[in-house]
């Protein structure tokens, strides 16, 4: 059977780059090709059968949805955050109006749900989600979003399940100067406790007010960046001093 877009179920699906491509100039040390590894043992099979090849984070892609999704309001969501996300990679602070902070944490949504078919085995968000997302093109209501600044290195990303409610997600990315953190899914009941802020960080979803560019959380080198991004651990987002 024909794999069906999961936004609007149409058919053929296409590829779709998990990175939009105009990262590539605005990071270009992230079109180097890495090494990537994937282990398998076949059913009946005593030894794994290993493939490596080489490819740029950049151009990572899934086949999950339709041309038509592709190239019509996915692309027009790209070109519509990328002149508010681009400064904020490269470490431009800005005012970030209600508007602004809507159409990144619609940007993190959308970047959110085709990063986790690169983890198939992991999936998490229910399909009613997809559909809501498409009707709507806006996040989803039983959602969070957040800021951070960030001087490390290079392009991070962490997926982080709850261990009080494992269909509630985590997910947070890394671009140059800003981190980005996104929480929701695959309950109703949202675990108030989530959504204490960090001190310094700038909540962004549900939009209340105007925001400078950048707070005052600042995470300094990868140990920090995963320490932020699994703060779900045990249903909490508590304050880590650690992190500043």
């Amino acid at each position: 059977m024909a794999r069906a877009c999961v936004f609007c179920k149409g058919k053929p699906v296409s590829d779709e780059h998990v990175w939009p491509r105009w990262l590539r100039k605005t990071l270009p040390s992230l079109g180097a090709p890495l090494k990537w590894e994937h282990g398998s043992r076949p059913a009946g099979e005593q030894h794994r059968t290993v493939a490596n090849w080489d490819l740029s984070l950049l151009d990572v892609k899934v086949k999950r949805v339709c041309e038509s999704c592709n190239t019509g309001w996915m692309s027009r969501l790209e070109a519509t955050a990328r002149p508010i996300l681009e400064p904020m990679i490269r470490g431009q602070a800005r005012l970030l109006t209600v508007d602004d902070q809507r159409i990144l944490a619609t940007w993190v949504t959308k970047t959110a749900m085709m990063a986790e078919f690169t983890e198939p085995k992991n999936r998490v968000i229910p399909p009613e989600d997809h559909a809501s997302f498409y009707r709507t093109q806006e996040p989803l209501e039983r959602s969070f979003a957040w800021l951070a600044a960030y001087d490390g290195p290079g392009l991070l990303a962490h997926r982080h399940q709850g261990r009080l409610n494992p269909t509630q997600v985590l997910t947070t990315f890394s671009l140059g100067a800003v981190i980005i953190q996104h929480y929701g899914w695959g309950s109703d009941q949202i675990e108030s406790a989530m959504i204490a802020d960090f001190q310094g960080e700038l909540h962004i979803w549900p939009a209340q007010d105007e925001k400078d560019w950048p707070g005052a959380l600042v995470l300094h080198d990868r140990e920090a960046f995963m320490a932020y991004g699994s703060s779900i651990a045990n249903g909490l987002r508590p304050v880590v001093p650690s992190l500043y």
